[in-house]
């Protein structure tokens, strides 16, 4: 008897294509071992503390340990989670505003609506 062996298109990689990640803005907040108080407030809600110098918080995946230096991150979802300082300095920018209007700048002088309106900014 001959077996016909069919392999799934993905799992070959016919169509496996490349993503980018969304371009969206997040608060965000760095632990520095001090500021369990406004990391609460950000959060709006108690974290838990009592094993200092970490605190640990409750993530969509469960209970996630944030040590310091870690930035914690406000999600789309309203969610919130620990993120190492290298992946966060890697994946994150510092959102500036628009000179002209006051927006969130997509780039370090001015939004993507005064962009190319003849507005000069002069550094």
């Amino acid at each position: 008897m001959k077996v016909e062996v069919k392999h799934h298109p993905d799992i070959r990689g016919e169509n496996m294509a490349k993503y980018r990640k969304k371009t969206v803005i997040i608060e965000a907040i760095q632990f520095n071992g001090e500021n369990q108080g406004e990391i609460a407030d950000f959060m709006g809600e108690m974290i838990r503390t009592n094993f200092f110098p970490d605190i640990y918080i409750e993530t969509l995946e469960g209970t996630m340990k944030a040590n310091i230096g870690d930035y914690i991150i406000k999600g789309i979802k309203n969610e919130f989670y620990p993120c190492k300082p290298d992946i966060f300095e890697a994946t994150y920018e510092k959102v500036v505003e628009c000179p002209a209007c006051n927006n969130n700048a997509s780039n370090k002088y001015m939004c993507e609506t005064c962009y190319g309106t003849g507005y000069v900014i002069n550094i």
